[in-house]
This record gives structure tokens, C-alpha cells and sequence, in this order.
């Protein structure tokens, strides 16, 4: 090799190298924005990364997250194709994907990415839970049910998904007692959640809804009460009417 083809190489490799760092700067502070919920201001940032570094199907499936957040899922879908189209290795790319096609009411389309999401996805918990309230759209009990069922058998300590179960065994089943048992698994286990005052207020409101509904008003009201003491204004009038 010539000296002038190695000069021409490491000038190309510390380019290279100089533009994957910017990037990575980017994206760092992409994340720190949307860890402090400033959605706006992390897309920007992500839009900056890409821009050097258009190809990097991480950087697309993070922007179509949160324009997911932003209720922009036209764009959203846009966004996760690219994912798809650059990605080496589909992990939770397809489930994304499905979640998208939901929130745009594609459901038929939404149930065949949560089907390729679970043989695909290297966390099927969050799939199944995925698919579970997608079945709920067209009304498929019993499918979701043994969906909520496989993701809590699969992964116990992901939280999210006894929320999503309690709220159906509220809503479609009711199953007070089972409601009850869910939402009482996350209060045990409240210290692992994120945004934990905000998240741990509403579930207390929701077992409060299913102590009322069995009858076990003083249970109810004192959940309540630690909902109401959390910010949750809403259970304020519940309160009031059936809390002495």
C-alpha cells in the first residue's frame, strides 16, 4: 500500500470515527431528554444523530418510540420500517410495529407484528401483553386472557402486565378479587417502578374501584385516600360521597 492510500484511509477512519462519536453524543442527550419527559427536545437531538448517521437502525427505533408518546404515529410508522429496513437483528423492532398499527386501529395488521414480535423477540413477555390487548379490540376474551396469563408465566417481575390484567379482569371479566390480587402485586413491588408516585397513585384508585365493588368500602377509601395523597385528584369526589 502506497503511502498516499494509507494516508487516505486513517484521514476516512478518524472522519468515521469522529462522526460516530458526535452521533453517540447526540443520542445521549436524546435519552437524557426523554428520561426527563422533554419529548420535543430528545427528537431533535435523535433527528441531529440520524443525520449523521442515517443508517443506524437504533437511533429510528428510538425516534419512532417517542413519536409513539407524542400520538404521532403516522410518523411513528415511518420511522419503525426504517428501524426494520437497517436492523441486522429484529429484537423488538416487530412488536413496536404491531403497537403502532394499534394505536392507528390497523388491528388485523397489529396482531400479525405481535405474532412475528413473539417468535422474534428476545422479551416475549412484553409481546404476549402486547397481543393480549390488541385480542380485547375484537373482543377475544378468552385469547387474551391466556395471553396476559403466558406474558406473567414468562417474566413475573414485569410489572406492567399486571396492570393490564387487573384492568381486564376489572372491565371484562369482573373479577374483583383477581383485579385486586394484580394490582396488589405491583404495591408490593413498587420500589422497581419508574415514575413510581405517578404510577403507584392510579393503582391505588384502581384496587380501590374493586374493594368498592366487593363491598369492602373501608378498604376502599383508605386506598383512596393514599391515591388522593399521591395527586390523584379524580378519586377526590369518591371521596367525598362514600368516605367518612
Amino acid at each position: 500500500m502506497t503511502l498516499n492510500k494509507l494516508l487516505v484511509l486513517v484521514l476516512v477512519f478518524s472522519i468515521c470515527s469522529c462522526s460516530a462519536r458526535r452521533a453517540r453524543t447526540w443520542e445521549a442527550l436524546a435519552d437524557e431528554a426523554a428520561d426527563e419527559f422533554k419529548p420535543d427536545e430528545a427528537l431533535s437531538y435523535l433527528e441531529n444523530a440520524i443525520e449523521i448517521t442515517p443508517h443506524n437502525s437504533r437511533l429510528h427505533y428510538k425516534k419512532s418510540t417517542l413519536l409513539q408518546e407524542t400520538n404521532k404515529f403516522e410518523q411513528a410508522l415511518e420511522s419503525i420500517n426504517t428501524a426494520i429496513k437497517y436492523t441486522n437483528s429484529i429484537n423488538l423492532e416487530y412488536l413496536m410495529k404491531a403497537e403502532i398499527l394499534y394505536d392507528l386501529g390497523m388491528i388485523d395488521s397489529s396482531l400479525f407484528y405481535h405474532n412475528l414480535s413473539i417468535l422474534n423477540a428476545e422479551n416475549a413477555e412484553i409481546a404476549f401483553e402486547g397481543r393480549a390487548k390488541t385480542y380485547l379490540q375484537i373482543n377475544e376474551i378468552d385469547l387474551a386472557m391466556a395471553d396476559f396469563d403466558k406474558a406473567i408465566f414468562i417474566n413475573p417481575e414485569y410489572l406492567r402486565t399486571y396492570f393490564s390484567r387487573g384492568e381486564f379482569l376489572y372491565n371484562a371479566r369482573e373479577d374483583y378479587n383477581g383485579a385486586i390480587r394484580d394490582f396488589s402485586v405491583i404495591i408490593d413491588n413498587s420500589i422497581k417502578l419508574v415514575n413510581r408516585e405517578l404510577f403507584l397513585s392510579s393503582i391505588y384508585a384502581f384496587r380501590g374501584l374493586c374493594y368498592y365493588e366487593i363491598g369492602n368500602v373501608e378498604s376502599a377509601c383508605k386506598d383512596w385516600h393514599l391515591a388522593s395523597n399521591l395527586g390523584f385528584e379524580d378519586v377526590n369526589n369518591l371521596i367525598d360521597k362514600n368516605c367518612k
